[in-house]
């Protein structure tokens, strides 16, 4: 699970978790995932790929990398708002 975890945590894509988790059982999966979030977050905070504002990252760490509900949707923007991959542009033109 732990390998999982890591595995995920360095794929920038968030939509491919899935298909890279292939083959694994819902609950391996489910608590990869809860890793792999910390992970990420931490990975991409660092990397500053993350659009947020100094104090928002900075909740985070002290927050463990855990992010709440509002987070969870600050996260998802800078994401989407910052994609610049073939997906991205493909979800912007059926919109």
């Amino acid at each position: 699970m732990e390998q999982l975890a890591i595995k995920l945590s360095n794929l920038d894509e968030l939509e491919s978790w899935n298909s890279h988790s292939n083959g694994f059982d819902l609950q391996t999966k489910k608590a990869a995932y809860q890793i792999a979030e910390t992970l990420w977050l931490k990975r991409m905070a660092t990397n500053e790929k993350l659009f947020m504002h100094p104090k928002v990252l900075e909740q985070l760490e002290t927050q463990s990398w855990k992010p709440n509900g509002l987070q969870k949707r600050m996260i998802w923007a800078s994401y989407l708002g910052s994609d610049e991959s073939q997906q991205s542009k493909k979800r912007l033109k059926k919109s």
